[in-house]
């Protein structure tokens, strides 16, 4: 299974932003795994589970559960390397959340973000397809919050979404303050994404920190790099990515209709999985162990929908299915998974 990764860039900053707030940034860097010498590029690519421990640790460290909100308000433009630089370059809302989409994996993969207009109104997602050991809720909020504070530089210092959603539980105490600060009144939490929503006319604002004559050199650039980490990409990660779209929108996930949409048969895609030493059912089997300790740790969602976005279609399918997997109910799950979390 292909490690989740992401550009050193969007923690680099961090270190500064730890010790304009008094904390220590190196022994943060150190048990969070990250490298800890200077002088690394921003596109270094590094475990996105150790970016995700080194926001968890800090936020234990200063008991700020708003860590990821904060950090994104501190974020200096430019420090996200090419795709930042990309973004910087488009004269418009529109045009900047666009490229954003199409270049996001120069920034972290595997990784769904999407920006759609209907209804009048404009939203953009992101959908780190990536469950894992460490929870995601600070770099969750910091990835999305970075994007609003994008977007916030063109319709101004006060803009709000007019909806959010978050894919954790909602937080306790002063953090919500700071969640309406950056997100607006309208949050739901325990989404099955992070995305945010605004009005078209914010869409048609001009980009105020705009590059001037340089999208065509940085576009170039851009498409090199992101052709060049395509080439890299594998089966199980592509058969993956169709997994988590299925189960994201509701869908039967079924080994017919995953070769179906790869462009090969059933009996192809088969035998190509098991080249790679793995078949359709143990690639859909790890990931859906990973999405539950995932949706059980993080969220407060009822058993009953977690087994829904699981792709169950029965409750006692999913606790059937957790027995077996875990030797656990889907109730002692969470509580062994939280405990585990500290």
């Amino acid at each position: 299974m292909k490690q989740a990764t992401a550009i050193f860039g969007l923690l680099e900053p961090f270190r500064s932003y730890l010790e304009a707030r008094g904390v220590a940034a190196q022994p943060i860097f150190v048990e969070a795994g990250l490298p800890i010498e200077s002088g690394i590029a921003l596109e270094t690519r590094v475990s996105l589970d150790a970016l995700a421990r080194a926001l968890n640790i800090a936020s234990d460290q200063t008991g700020d559960c708003a860590i990821g909100i904060d950090y994104a308000m501190n974020f200096p433009a430019g420090a996200s390397g090419m795709i930042g630089h990309l973004m910087l370059s488009a004269p418009t809302v529109r045009e900047m959340l666009n490229l954003g989409i199409q270049f996001v994996e120069l920034a972290l993969s595997p990784v769904d973000a999407f920006f759609s207009e209907e209804y009048g109104e404009g939203v953009y997602g992101i959908d780190f397809m990536r469950p894992g050991d460490v929870p995601l809720v600070q770099f969750g909020n910091f990835v999305l919050a970075l994007m609003v504070m994008r977007v916030r530089r063109a319709a101004g210092d006060t803009w709000t979404p007019t909806r959010t959603s978050l894919a954790h539980r909602a937080p306790k105490g002063a953090a919500s303050s700071k969640y309406r600060e950056m997100f607006g009144s309208d949050i739901e939490f325990d989404a099955a994404r992070y995305e945010f929503t605004m009005p078209c006319g914010v869409l048609d604002m001009r980009n105020p920190v705009l590059l001037p004559g340089l999208e065509k050199t940085i576009l170039r650039v851009a498409e090199r790099e992101l052709e060049a980490a395509r080439r890299h990409d594998d089966l199980v990660e592509t058969v993956r990515r169709r997994v988590v779209e299925m189960l994201r929108d509701e869908r039967a996930v079924q080994l017919e209709a995953v070769a179906k949409a790869l462009g090969t048969t059933p009996r192809t895609l088969q035998w190509r999985l098991r080249a790679e030493d793995t078949t359709f059912e143990d690639v859909f089997g790890n990931l859906r162990e990973q999405l539950a300790i995932e949706l059980l740790r993080d969220s407060e969602l009822p058993i009953a929908m977690i087994s829904n976005r699981l792709g169950f279609s029965e409750p006692s399918g999913f606790a059937r299915w957790s027995r077996k997997r875990f030797n656990k109910s889907p109730s002692e799950v969470r509580e062994h998974v939280r405990r585990l979390a500290g």
